[in-house]
């Protein structure tokens, strides 16, 4: 519960320290959706700005509270905790700003589909309390590895709708900086290579699951290419259905694999593992 809890306030706290730090980017955005370009709390004055940045800092406090009063013996929790911290404050605050040097897809990736199966993996009996004796599933690196590409590149497609924004305030994501249709051929490339890569290095029950998604990931990977190329991208019914078909698919594909590998432990079978 306490792990869940710390997972749970960390994403929450991204979320304020986002509103706080990437307000001037959210003012320049003319082209906000549901998805993207802040919530439009601070935007639109229904809250004061600095109530973004107290939030977020007391959801800081919060975790790295829970993570100490936990009091976890085990040494990959522990540095998996702070990684995962690091990097979320980092993501859009100052110094680093990771996301404002085109680094923000992959700290999201890292985050969300490395770091944090690691910690939840870390936090389970029998795991290992040093990094000496820390085991995993033998494919449980490569399927967070492809999980993480695919991560990625639908980061790299949320950030398609602000682009021009972005660019206003110097706030380089990795879409601005390689421009739109490159962004989207790239979200393209990465849907054709990922189920290639799942049958090459996961075991058939992992691969299975993960193909299962792989046209329905195509199928917006064509929809993305076609939007970004006739121009159509800043349509509304466009930047509201792509990105979530992207997370839709991320989401999907990681339940699934992660259906295969309860069932496949369950039966009590090394097959997927």
């Amino acid at each position: 519960m306490v792990a869940l809890s710390f997972i749970w306030v960390t994403h929450l706290q991204t979320h304020y320290n986002n509103e706080y730090f990437d307000l001037q980017a959210d003012l320049a955005n003319d082209t906000p959706t549901k998805w993207t370009g802040g919530s439009r709390v601070l935007v639109d004055g229904l809250l004061p700005t600095w109530s973004a940045l107290a939030a977020s800092v007391t959801l800081t406090v919060f975790g790295i509270l829970s993570v100490w009063g936990a009091k976890w013996d085990s040494q990959p929790v522990v540095y998996i905790a702070i990684a995962i911290m690091t990097l979320a404050w980092s993501y859009t605050s100052p110094p680093v700003r990771l996301h404002y040097h085109s680094l923000g897809e992959l700290t999201v990736a890292t985050v969300l589909t490395v770091l944090t199966p690691l910690f939840g993996f870390a936090t389970q009996p029998g795991t290992g309390k040093t990094w000496e004796t820390f085991t995993m599933p033998s494919s449980l690196p490569y399927l967070l590895a492809i999980l993480a590409i695919q991560q990625w590149a639908r980061m790299v497609v949320m950030n398609i709708p602000d682009v021009e924004g972005d660019l206003r305030v110097s706030k380089i994501t990795f879409a601005a900086r390689i421009g739109v249709r490159n962004a989207a051929n790239i979200y393209y490339a990465v849907q054709v290579l990922t189920p290639f890569l799942a049958l090459i290095f996961l075991p058939w029950p992992l691969s299975c699951a993960f193909l299962s998604l792989s046209l329905y990931g195509l199928k917006a990977a064509k929809k993305v290419k076609l939007a970004c190329n006739s121009g159509s991208w800043n349509h509304i019914d466009e930047t509201v259905s792509i990105p979530f078909e992207a997370t839709g698919h991320c989401a999907g594909t990681a339940l699934a694999c992660t259906t295969a590998m309860i069932l496949l432990s369950l039966a009590g079978s090394k097959a997927g593992l």
